[in-house]
């Protein structure tokens, strides 16, 4: 049988740790609709204030919910 090895190199400054802030959002992501996720991705400006305004849009506080279910501090 023959096998493959594959090799990912990332430039270190973009390597980030399982338990990273960043690696919970994009895996959380998974826990979406694709209708959810489409919102998201449309709505990529959203400033930080926006962001956290809760009550303001209903697919960030699902994924924040789905986030602080893994990581009570989020």
């Amino acid at each position: 049988m023959d096998g493959k090895v594959y090799r990912f190199s990332l430039p270190y400054d973009c390597q980030k740790y399982y338990d990273s802030d960043t690696v919970s959002f994009v895996a959380n992501l998974s826990n979406m609709s694709a209708e959810e996720c489409n919102k998201l991705y449309s709505n990529q400006s959203f400033s930080f204030d926006d962001f956290n305004d809760i009550g303001r849009h209903k697919e960030v506080d699902r994924l924040v919910q789905f986030i602080r279910a893994e990581k009570p501090s989020f």
